[in-house]
């Protein structure tokens, strides 16, 4: 299932699952062998509870299961002579300039932790974080 986004364009949108959220949010980068095509690539991140697609050759995806599990999978698609990055994401400490789309997608799927901080300290900065940066900017914040 793709957003209206074409699925081989960044913005795209895949296996929604209609329940709660995902335990780990990873961000996914490949380099694809030639001939692979990324609706493959895409196919088999459909296995995942939900994937965005932040650029042509990552993704960030909600899943229940370890990198390992996932390396396993895509190794397909990039052996012998491309590569593949997954990396775990840390929603404590995030920023960037993505598009609203991207920002409401990750609000969807996070599932954030408590930890040692200040509750009301972490739900602030939450909401913050979870602002559009173009939103942030014409409102007049610098997001500081």
């Amino acid at each position: 299932m793709a957003s209206a986004a074409s699925v081989t364009d960044p913005g795209a949108v895949g296996a929604k699952r209609p329940t709660g959220h995902c335990a780990t949010l990873y961000v996914v980068t490949a380099m694809l062998n030639p001939g692979v095509t990324v609706d493959a690539v895409q196919s088999s991140l459909n296995i995942a509870h939900s994937w965005y697609r932040i650029n042509i050759t990552s993704w960030v995806i909600c899943t229940n299961e370890d990198a390992t599990t996932w390396s396993n999978r895509l190794t397909v698609f990039v052996r012998p002579h491309g590569s593949v990055f997954i990396c775990r994401i840390d929603l404590l400490d995030r920023f960037g300039w993505m598009t609203n789309d991207f920002w409401t997608w990750l609000s969807a799927h996070a599932q954030l932790r408590e930890d040692e901080s200040s509750v009301t300290s972490r739900v602030l900065s939450t909401a913050l974080m979870f602002v559009p940066v173009s939103a942030r900017l014409t409102s007049g914040s610098d997001g500081r």
